[in-house]
């Protein structure tokens, strides 16, 4: 028996006796309940206690929940409505905790409230977030929004954020994918004979779960024992929902360097482990490119190098890179421990929607907490199966189609590939 297949058997047997101890206390029904009880018992003091007090220091976990909640009860939009009624009288944490749960749970109704933003800020992040407020609002009203951030930021190419938002008020996402390159050339490309690639393909309209699929270091998608190619649903939406460019956003395009899977500190990722991804920045460039001879600044032509030819001038999948530059980082491909019942209303259900991670479907037990369905735990196989090969991943929007990346979307082009 080979080293490499040695490697394999131990890592499948690790992972599937890890998976029969998978347990999560807190998911079970009457834990979940307590929480949700708990959340809006908090709330409804903070509120209350900001009322009386007109302090930020009153709001200490309100934001948070009432995102985790969907909470659309009157006592939390007025109470919005007044903390951006004396902009910029607070701090900008305060103020862009506020405005981000506003751009999550209201498509309208702040309109007054971000166009006094819009008109006073000199914070490129409150510019950005008020802007993608009054766009859902007001979807052809991008060139007027581009003069605004021109005539107030002089040197709004210098400030990442603000250079790909400029970006995409002069040609929306959409307008770029019709230019898209073609995915065979992706496809085929050659990351390395020691590299493997876990490509996220989503929408542009990340509502609806992407898929994954894996290129192995020879080239060859993997493929289950009965010869179909591996997929596996993931979904790239934040709690948010807002662009990738901006913190606690969407997952950005491009590609991310695979640093090590282990089990992350945080009770909402739970205890399977996740693959912990960097951004340019994040890491230096020789433990992005897992390459001792890659050393020096960042440097975008650098990073564009890990792309086909074809590829480069795609402006969407500088997206990873400019993250980077902002400051997003621990961007993770995990499971989930949030409760579905949360987001049953919505498109990507049972999927759960996270701080700007990858997310793979994962059910707790109502009754014991423990593990009784997880995707993560089969993506983590399949990745254990290819060590100790070091790895990518590239998450990609390939259209604007409103439903869940499927396979018959790309096997053509897989099969394509591989056949040449």
């Amino acid at each position: 028996m080979t080293y490499r297949l040695l490697i394999f058997f131990f890592s499948f047997f690790y992972l599937y006796a890890q998976d029969s101890e998978l347990v999560f206390p807190k998911a079970t029904g009457e834990k979940r309940e307590q929480y949700k009880s708990e959340m809006k018992k908090v709330i409804s003091a903070e509120l209350e206690l900001f009322r009386i007090k007109k302090s930020e220091t009153s709001i200490k976990k309100s934001f948070e929940y009432m995102q985790n909640l969907n909470y659309f009860e009157d006592d939390g939009y007025n109470f919005l409505k007044f903390a951006l009624a004396d902009y910029p009288s607070k701090s900008e944490n305060f103020y862009s905790n506020a405005l981000e749960t506003v751009y999550t749970l209201y498509e309208t109704g702040f309109e007054f409230e971000m166009e006094n933003i819009l008109s006073t800020t000199t914070n490129p992040r409150h510019f950005t977030i008020a802007v993608n407020v009054l766009q859902r609002a007001y979807p052809l009203e991008r060139e007027k929004y581009l003069k605004i951030l021109k005539e107030r930021f002089k040197d709004y190419e210098k400030i990442p954020i603000l250079k790909i938002l400029s970006s995409y008020l002069e040609k929306s996402p959409g307008e770029y994918l019709i230019n898209r390159p073609s995915l065979k050339k992706l496809f085929s490309h050659d990351f390395g004979d020691s590299h493997f690639v876990l490509f996220s393909l989503q929408r542009t309209n990340r509502n609806y779960p992407g898929l994954v699929l894996i290129k192995k270091p020879d080239g060859k998608f993997l493929r289950m024992d009965d010869g179909s190619i591996f997929t596996l649903s993931q979904l790239a939406r934040s709690i948010s929902n807002l662009p990738s460019y901006v913190v606690n956003g969407n997952t950005p395009q491009g590609i991310f360097s695979i640093q090590t899977i282990k089990q992350a500190k945080s009770e909402v990722i739970g205890p399977t482990p996740a693959i912990m991804t960097a951004l340019p920045f994040e890491v230096s460039m020789d433990k992005f490119f897992h390459n001792t001879d890659k050393k020096g600044k960042w440097d975008l032509d650098m990073y564009l190098t890990l792309f086909p030819p074809s590829w480069r001038e795609y402006f969407p999948i500088q997206e990873a890179f400019i993250a980077g530059e902002i400051g997003r980082n621990a961007i993770y491909a995990h499971g989930t421990t949030v409760d579905t019942e949360l987001f049953k209303d919505y498109s990507y259900y049972p999927n759960t929607p996270t701080k700007g991670c990858l997310s793979a479907k994962e059910i707790w037990s109502r009754k014991n907490g423990k593990s009784i369905y997880s995707d993560q735990l089969t993506l983590l196989k399949a990745v254990k199966s290819l060590e100790p090969a070091n790895g990518y991943m590239i998450v990609l929007e390939v259209d604007d189609r409103e439903m869940p990346v499927s396979l018959d979307d790309v096997l053509m082009d897989i099969l394509e590939v591989e056949e040449n």
